[in-house]
C-alpha cells in the first residue's frame, strides 16, 4: 500500500513537472513569434540557406580532398610502422 502510495505520487509530481516545461516551452515559442517576429526570422533565414548551400558544397568537397589526404597520410605511417616493426622483430 505505501509502495503504491508513493508511486502515485511520483507520477504525479512527473507530470506535475511536464507540464510545467512544456509550459515553458510554449511561452517561450509564443514569444520569440510574436514579440521577437520569429516568423519573418524564419523566413528569411530560409531564403539565405538557399543562397549558401552553394558554398557548403564547396567547402565539403575541400574537407573530403583533404580527408583523403589524411587517409593517405595514415597509410604511410602505418606503412613506417610495419617496417619499423619488422625490424625490431628480427633483431631478436
Amino acid at each position: 500500500m505505501q509502495t503504491q502510495l508513493a508511486n502515485n505520487e511520483e507520477k504525479l509530481s512527473n507530470n506535475i513537472m511536464f507540464l510545467y516545461i512544456f509550459a515553458v516551452v510554449v511561452s517561450g515559442f509564443g514569444f520569440v513569434m510574436i514579440f521577437l517576429n520569429g516568423g519573418k526570422r524564419v523566413e528569411e533565414g530560409s531564403g539565405n540557406f538557399v543562397i549558401t548551400t552553394d558554398g557548403i558544397g564547396a567547402s565539403t568537397e575541400e574537407q573530403v580532398a583533404g580527408l583523403d589526404n589524411i587517409v593517405k597520410s595514415m597509410k604511410n605511417m602505418q606503412a613506417g610502422m610495419e617496417r619499423l616493426s619488422g625490424v625490431l622483430h628480427s633483431e631478436k
